[in-house]
């Protein structure tokens, strides 16, 4: 099976590896180009339907976890999950949404790369 988003982790890779402002903004860029790409979000049952689950780091802020694969999902602890696919675009902005939420990580259990508010607003062309 095809791996559609290996563009965005071959770019969290290549930030992870050389971490530069000029590789940050090679990476932003391919995930600018990447915007219409469907990653895989776990949900869970909201007030108001299904939305995405959460995650607390260990500084206390919640994040919103989405994943390039099932295989990147199936890395963590809770494989048990029900899971969606979205594309990149919506979930940025379902997550600047989202006041509670300090920003999105892809691939948490693996080669991951986190995206604040700013960023996320950034990669979508937003400066407000």
């Amino acid at each position: 099976m095809e791996n559609k988003n290996k563009a965005i982790e071959d770019a969290i890779k290549a930030f992870i590896n050389n971490r530069t402002e000029e590789q940050l903004a090679d990476s932003l860029s391919v995930l600018r180009h990447c915007l219409d790409n469907e990653l895989v979000v776990s949900v869970k049952q909201g007030e108001q339907g299904l939305t995405l689950n959460p995650v607390k780091t260990s500084d206390g802020r919640q994040w919103f976890t989405v994943f390039t694969s099932l295989e990147e999902q199936l890395k963590g602890k809770n494989q048990v999950q029900s899971m969606f696919s979205s594309p990149l675009s919506k979930i940025f902005m379902f997550a600047l949404e989202n006041i509670d939420v300090a920003g999105v990580i892809i691939n948490p259990y693996g080669d991951s790369m986190s995206l604040d508010r700013d960023i996320m607003r950034i990669v979508l062309g937003k400066r407000r």
